[in-house]
């Protein structure tokens, strides 16, 4: 391949396909950038010895709180200058301009410090969780052919078709599957390590990001490269960045199945929310009062489950647990289903007493739920709850009237801004 000698200076846009487009999509991908650096952080000691973390001067006591809370051991490896694009080399620092330090974390700080003293990639590879090959095509076109972006040198060593886990080009936006560059597109040892990442993020309580990540990984896209300039194009937006000047032009094309739209808006209105972030605090908020309930392993059940996005956030961070569901809608539950499994029921929250009778430590409800039927029918199956039930958590996303459940004694009551929680036991 003939590059020349020239090189831009870096630079990166972005261009969104419309206004609907990053409607739906940027604050999706300023989640999940975020929660990949919670990720990014609490994978060290779980799926591999440390990490490397850039933190500016004022977040530096915070980051040092958080690993002597984690008993996690870090060094200060250089200062470095801030960039507003994304790049894979330190910038140098200058002064009066931002900069940060980069910050080794994890076992033996020491030895990665030296390590990173001789640019021995070998070992701060292996120190780091990345794959060898991974490393071993790193130090030969980055350390060694002195490349800037290794998309070419990728589509070299390897076929251009591969899982979504090795896609690497919308790292600009920060949606990336692993923390290592990827020696090819159809890297396996890549895919594994994307895997564990990923499900730890799960794990985490950050399912929905994953999902998303894993989504927006799948789209098709076209990549393009000539004279220093490379394009990716997605049908949601272009990335438009700085590479190395190739003389002739190089494009890739990965066409996938699964489609841009697919799910998009459905997590949060399936569920009856104006927007993700309103779900999400509405469900964190539910999340939070399970710390306070006593809980064996055992069933769950979610009484109108939507899509089973409640459901799947409780189970992700409470693995004992087994959910179930019923939801009227039926391609609310086939949605729900997907996510959750076959414990999902379509059909009348009032009419499935076969489901209730097989005993659960906590039920959920929505008030209106209540509210949607007659006093007699709701109280029917509040007796029954009573009899089948440790505990019931009814939930409201707007103003609480004054209602409280027959045959069952209030615990504990949270609310916010915007829902309200209340805890109830049977008596």
């Amino acid at each position: 391949m003939n590059r020349l000698e020239f090189k831009l200076p870096e630079f990166t846009r972005v261009v969104w396909a419309s206004a609907k487009h990053r409607e739906s999509w940027e604050g999706k991908i300023r989640d999940i950038a975020y929660a990949w650096l919670q990720i990014e952080r609490s994978t060290v000691g779980v799926t591999r010895r440390g990490a490397l973390q850039s933190i500016k001067p004022e977040n530096l006591l915070d980051f040092q709180a958080y690993c002597h809370h984690a008993q996690i051991e870090f060094a200060i490896i250089q200062q470095e200058g801030m960039s507003p694009v994304y790049g894979n080399a330190s910038v140098p620092v200058i002064q009066g301009r931002p900069w940060q330090y980069r910050v080794y974390m994890g076992e033996k700080p020491k030895e990665f410090l030296l390590a990173w003293q001789d640019s021995d990639q070998r070992k701060i590879g292996e120190m780091l969780g990345y794959p060898e090959c991974c490393t071993e095509f790193f130090l030969k076109y980055w350390t060694d052919l002195g490349w800037r972006d290794l998309t070419v040198p990728m589509l070299q060593n390897g076929p251009d078709t591969g899982p979504p886990t090795c896609n690497i080009l919308l790292r600009h936006l920060g949606i990336r599957p692993v923390f290592h560059l990827p020696c090819s597109f159809a890297c396996s040892e890549t895919a594994r390590v994307a895997a564990e990442i990923i499900q730890h993020g799960c794990k985490m309580g950050y399912g929905v990001e994953m999902r998303w990540l894993e989504q927006i990984l799948s789209w098709s896209l076209q990549w393009s490269s000539l004279h220093g300039v490379a394009i990716t194009t997605t049908p949601a937006l272009k990335i438009i960045y700085s590479t190395d000047a190739l003389a002739e032009p190089i494009e890739l094309n990965r066409v996938m199945k699964t489609s841009m739209l697919d799910g998009i808006r459905d997590t949060w209105t399936d569920n009856g929310f104006a927007s993700y972030g309103a779900m999400r605090q509405a469900h964190n908020l539910v999340l939070g009062t399970l710390s306070h309930v006593l809980l064996d392993s055992g069933r769950i059940l979610d009484l109108g489950c939507g899509n089973g996005a409640l459901l799947e956030q409780i189970t992700q961070a409470n693995p004992h647990l087994i959910p179930h569901g019923i939801e009227m809608d039926p391609v609310r539950a086939r949605r729900a289903k997907e996510r959750i499994g076959s414990n999902i029921t379509q059909g009348n929250i009032f009419e499935r007493e076969d489901i209730i009778a097989k005993g659960y430590q906590v039920v959920f409800i929505s008030v209106n739920r209540f509210r949607e039927v007659p006093s007699g029918k709701a109280d029917l199956l509040l007796r029954y709850l009573r009899d089948h039930t440790k505990y019931l958590i009814i939930c409201s996303y707007e103003p609480w009237e004054d209602w409280e459940p027959n045959h069952f004694s209030p615990v504990a009551t949270f609310h916010d801004e915007t829902s309200e929680v209340r805890i109830y036991r049977p008596r």
